[in-house]
């Protein structure tokens, strides 16, 4: 028999309900390590709606996470 685990929170994609929380998006991407061209363009279309004071800092921390190499950019692979 299988036991039905709850997965942790925090590594679950976005819920559709959360789609516009800027956080939910940032959380997690560092919690895989990595950006999607998809993930990476919410954000900006997030961004260009205006965004607060805390959320320009859960930004700056991404951006710290990509330069130090804990989130990293991925790309698909056509092929």
């Amino acid at each position: 028999m299988l036991l039905s685990m709850r997965q942790d929170p925090m590594l679950e994609y976005p819920d559709p309900i959360q789609a516009q929380s800027l956080e939910a998006w940032v959380r997690t991407a560092i919690a895989f390590g990595e950006l999607s061209p998809a993930a990476e363009a919410h954000l900006n279309h997030i961004v260009a709606e205006g965004v607060s004071e805390v959320e320009r800092r859960l930004l700056a921390l991404l951006n710290d996470a990509i330069q130090a190499g804990c989130v990293r950019r991925v790309y698909p692979s056509w092929g």
